[in-house]
């Protein structure tokens, strides 16, 4: 697994970016297809656990010099507007790919994908409700806000995705179900995968199988 820190400018970016959104009330209080309120306090967690999972991909592609990428977008978004669903456009070896990053918790062993966020269109591709593009990667994060540290355990591709809408019985989770390997409750319907170093340890306490992510490349570089 690979961990970065962010950096301090990245931090005050996010922290500003969170505050403004919060202030302003551009965020949902409740998820797509979820029932539960999100506190303030809950929206600006979640929007620093987001971006900064964004700035450390960032930093790790820019570090590493694998290809070029877009910055991340701290441009607000008024609600009932949405971006084209889109974290970034990466170039490597002449090719352009779409990458969303999927944040949550340092203590999180899955990848959630909120159901009603993907949608096949007319022509069987999959891609965001709210936009027009399906991601080639979507990279699982790890996020532990105390130490400004995000771990990168794995992630799914384009090919996954479709296989998930394809084959709904193998990957999604409804509301109210137990997330797996948790006594938690789904708030909404989600299609699920585990982190590959995680799998043994959710699997043995899922009453179904949870479909194992791929692992994220390490490549063995200090950040």
């Amino acid at each position: 697994m690979v961990t970065i820190h962010v950096k301090q400018e990245n931090i005050d970016k996010v922290q500003k970016f969170a505050r403004d959104m919060v202030e302003k009330g551009y965020q949902r209080e409740i998820r797509t297809g979820g029932t539960k309120k999100r506190s303030k306090q809950e929206i600006y967690n979640d929007i620093i656990e987001g971006r900064y999972a964004e700035y450390a991909y960032y930093q790790y592609i820019i570090s590493n010099k694998r290809g070029t990428i877009s910055e991340p977008d701290l441009e607000e978004w008024v609600r009932g507007e949405w971006d084209e669903g889109i974290d970034f456009k990466q170039n490597s070896h002449g090719h352009e790919y779409i990458i969303e990053i999927k944040a949550s918790s340092e203590i999180s062993r899955l990848v959630l994908l909120t159901a009603k966020d993907l949608i096949r269109d007319e022509g069987g591709r999959v891609k965001f409700e709210h936009g027009d593009s399906c991601p080639d990667f979507i990279i699982g994060a790890k996020v532990n806000k105390k130490t400004k540290t995000v771990t990168f355990p794995g992630y799914i591709t384009k090919e996954d995705l479709n296989k998930a809408l394809k084959f709904p019985k193998e990957y999604l989770w409804r509301k109210g179900e137990l997330i797996p390997g948790t006594t938690s409750v789904l708030d909404a319907d989600n299609y699920i995968w585990v982190y590959p170093d995680d799998s043994k340890a959710v699997n043995n306490k899922s009453n179904r199988k949870v479909k194992t992510a791929r692992k994220f490349p390490d490549h063995h570089k200090k950040y």
